[in-house]
């Protein structure tokens, strides 16, 4: 882990989160696509991770239902990732636990994502936990395994 800095979390838009969603996720490729449509809704939420002045981690939530459950006021997480020179120190960790905090006093429930396979150690690691039998490739180019996982932050009836 890395210790000698510490990360600050900021609200940041969707743009400026282009180019570390396409170096983090999408191998660089300048033609990938790196946008949702919901990226530009008054209610998303866009976090970026720094290190100084530096960009090195992002996440971006969506106000919308789980496909898997209804009855707990959720969001949907997407475009998680961090620059490949910081990765495994800890950065997105950091990041997705500010935005819990942050969610929580949104009074969202919970939060939901389509994950890839090759993070769920990540996310469970969290304390995110997989939908059974919601394996599924990501749509071309990436044709990546993810799995559907979820995390309650917000049991009902719990008070703030």
């Amino acid at each position: 882990m890395n210790f000698d800095q510490t990360l600050s979390i900021k609200f940041v838009s969707a743009d400026e989160l282009s180019d570390l969603r396409r170096k983090a996720l999408r191998n660089n490729d300048a033609t990938s696509h790196v946008r949702d449509p919901r990226d530009d809704e008054a209610g998303s939420l866009h976090l970026g991770g720094y290190l100084g002045h530096q960009l090195v981690a992002c996440a971006s939530f969506y106000e919308g239902a789980a496909p898997f459950s209804t009855n707990l006021t959720s969001w949907q997480m997407r475009f998680v990732g961090v620059h490949p020179s910081f990765q495994l120190q800890g950065h997105g960790s950091v990041l997705l636990q500010g935005a819990e905090g942050h969610l929580l006093e949104l009074e969202v429930e919970q939060i939901w994502a389509n994950a890839r396979d090759s993070a769920l150690g990540f996310y469970q690691h969290l304390g995110w936990t997989e939908i059974p039998g919601s394996q599924h490739r990501s749509p071309p180019p990436l044709n990546l395994p993810h799995t559907v996982i979820y995390k309650v932050i917000k049991p009902r009836g719990r008070q703030s």
